[in-house]
């Protein structure tokens, strides 16, 4: 892991995109929208690097950057601003003799150029400072009793991914679309329900896993799963973002109180709001990102609407984003040349059909032009060995089958 960055941003479309640029290059993240929020946060875990907006929601970024220097921990620790205002040459010169900044970005921001720098900071406070090394930061956390982890709202969830599996399941011969994912790969199927503008709902089966996805007009907008391990404290817990300690905490209260466990959260002061939106989106997100793991598997989809009381979280990422994402996640290398090696020698270029588009995988520049640049006069090999973006990266743009 390269290191851990703490991104203070109100703008969730460039919060967004520092966050992907920093993530593909292999750095942990934790977000904030407050300043009031990332002080709590840094409480919490010292960030390698800080990266602050000159403007917050609850104020600007030069105070939050004030109290991180006045805060012996702190003191020494990058910051990298991005002036979304303050752009002038006396605001950043103020920002350099007050807070003593790595680096001063202004908008639009080079985010080729971010990771890079951000990487070297890092590197460089690790070597600069000499502190001894908590050997449990370099180790699992302790695993917490099941006991502590009966999730209510959970096993809810469970038993109604259950009772619903069973009534999808009930008539086979009323399936839209059904078959396993070892001939219809996740990818493919989520491309094929976009392409048809589908809306009902989709039963995965694996094993004793059974996971239910609702569709939108071809978009993916909500999934349940009988996993009990699926929750949003696990998942919290997993990304650090709380103690057992505090997980343990929450899960009782829920138990006792009747209430749901990120609203309790945020009442502890564990979790600001506007990480308990995203993180509920994540854990959602989670769910259906983990089909892209199956090698194989059944599924069934049934038209029409969702059924009062199915909707659940709903996802924000749209069809094509959605297949990158997974396959980001849960395609090595190997995997991806399986897809693809059938193509290597084949001319590619996209389709003039707008319902078999993804128009909207990525919103990167770069790899936009590199979409586009996909005419039909090169073979794929030759596309991949000459892409003007990492090889890896060209390859995930075209490994969505």
């Amino acid at each position: 892991m390269a290191g851990y960055v703490l991104i203070v941003e109100s703008d969730a479309e460039l919060q967004r995109q520092i966050g992907s640029a920093l993530r593909d290059a292999g750095f942990e993240l934790h977000a904030e929208a407050e300043g009031a929020w990332a002080k709590r946060s840094v409480g919490t875990r010292l960030p390698d690097v800080v990266v602050v907006d000159t403007r917050l929601t609850d104020g600007d970024g030069f105070a939050f950057a004030d109290e991180l220097r006045q805060a012996p921990e702190t003191r020494a620790t990058p910051i990298v601003f991005v002036a979304s205002t303050h752009r002038g040459v006396s605001h950043r010169a103020e920002a350099r003799r007050r807070f003593a900044p790595a680096d001063y970005l202004p908008t639009p921001l080079d985010l080729a150029r971010l990771a890079p720098r951000v990487a070297e900071l890092a590197a460089r406070g690790s070597a600069d400072v000499d502190v001894p090394i908590d050997e449990a930061d370099l180790i699992t956390p302790p695993p917490v009793p099941k006991e502590s982890l009966r999730d209510p709202a959970q096993q809810r969830e469970r038993r109604d991914v259950e009772r619903s599996a069973k009534s999808l399941a009930a008539d086979p011969d009323d399936a839209e679309l059904q078959g396993t994912l070892k001939r219809t790969p996740f990818a493919r199927l989520l491309q094929r329900l976009y392409a048809k503008r589908a809306t009902g709902s989709l039963l995965l089966l694996r094993d004793t896993t059974k996971k239910i996805v609702l569709f939108v007009e071809g978009y993916p907008t909500s999934v349940r799963s009988n996993v009990l391990g699926e929750t949003l404290g696990r998942s919290l817990l997993e990304k650090r973002l709380i103690t057992s300690e505090i997980l343990a905490e929450s899960v009782g209260r829920m138990q006792k109180e009747k209430r749901h466990q990120g609203e309790i959260l945020v009442e502890m002061g564990a979790l600001s709001p506007f990480n308990l939106e995203r993180a509920l989106v994540e854990q959602v997100e989670a769910k259906l990102f983990e089909v892209f793991s199956w090698s194989d598997g059944k599924f069934m989809f049934k038209a029409g609407d969702a059924a009062a009381g199915e909707q659940n979280r709903l996802l924000e990422r749209a069809p094509a984003a959605t297949i990158l994402e997974g396959i980001r996640r849960h395609y090595d290398e190997a995997r991806q040349q399986a897809v693809l090696e059938k193509y290597d020698h084949q001319y590619l270029s996209l389709t003039s059909d707008p319902l078999l588009r993804l128009q909207d995988m990525t919103s990167d520049p770069v790899e936009l032009a590199f979409i586009q640049s996909i005419d039909g006069t090169r073979q794929l090999n030759v596309i991949l060995e000459r892409a003007e973006i990492a090889r890896d990266k060209a390859r995930l743009l075209r490994s969505r089958g």
